[in-house]
């Protein structure tokens, strides 16, 4: 019986498409989240794992999700998307009216993935406050600061789907070197691996990610939590 596997984004943020990328793989920046939380998760038919050490992302590299086949090779028919999963991303033009361009080297480390099947989940309106440059050269949302709310509901997390047939797993590696493996759980029906984005990252992930930081002002999601974002399309699987 297959395995239903599934990668889940509490955020990310999608870099511009490479040239000669026609949708055969897709790239995330990614930030880890505060030392007082493992980066990923892994549950196993509805069960957490438990395991001796946080898994983390890293830091100044690149992780690679992988399907792996039977044969020990990993599967690479490209990404795929629902109908609506780019009308239902977070884009830096509903916040500022233009695409933001972002800098790869200020993520943690940026996320691949060469198969898999993209959704938005947990679509709804978001509120985003505005935060101003201080003499002090801090961002503070003040009672001068304005509050908006983006014109349509957006993906708060992101679902990538995967179909383990007899003899397939999922693994993640960095730079090139497998750190977790479904191999090793004791799954039989569904798996779940959440790369968390706690409240700590909200900032990094709509300012400090941004090209242009020298911005007097930025739009930072209320309460944390930040969506997923497509800064400068064209950004889909």
């Amino acid at each position: 019986m297959p395995i239903q596997a599934t990668v889940i984004l509490d955020s990310g943020c999608f870099l511009p498409r490479a040239e000669g990328n026609n949708g055969t793989y897709t790239e995330i920046g990614y930030f880890g989240s505060s030392k007082s939380v493992s980066d990923i998760r892994v549950l196993a038919d509805g069960v957490e794992e438990k395991h001796s050490e946080p898994i983390n992302l890293g830091k100044n590299c690149g992780i690679e999700v992988r399907h792996m086949k039977a044969n020990g090779k990993p599967k690479r028919d490209g990404v795929k998307r629902s109908p609506t999963f780019h009308d239902e991303l977070l884009h830096m033009s509903d916040l500022y009216g233009e695409n933001q361009h972002v800098d790869p080297s200020k993520f943690d480390c940026v996320i691949r993935f060469d198969s898999g099947r993209f959704s938005g989940a947990l679509v709804k309106p978001r509120y985003f406050e505005e935060y101003k440059r201080q003499p002090d050269g801090k961002f503070v949302h003040t009672q001068e600061c304005k509050r908006k709310m983006v014109r349509k509901p957006v993906a708060h997390n992101i679902y990538v789907y995967f179909r383990l047939n007899k003899g397939e797993w999922l693994e993640l590696a960095r730079d090139g070197e497998v750190f977790w493996s479904s191999k090793d759980s004791d799954v039989k029906e569904r798996l779940e691996v959440e790369m968390v984005a706690d409240n700590t990252t909200a900032e990094k992930f709509f300012r400090l990610a941004l090209a242009d930081n020298k911005k007097d002002s930025y739009w930072l999601p209320n309460v944390g939590d930040p969506p997923p974002v497509c800064p400068e399309p064209p950004c889909d699987p």
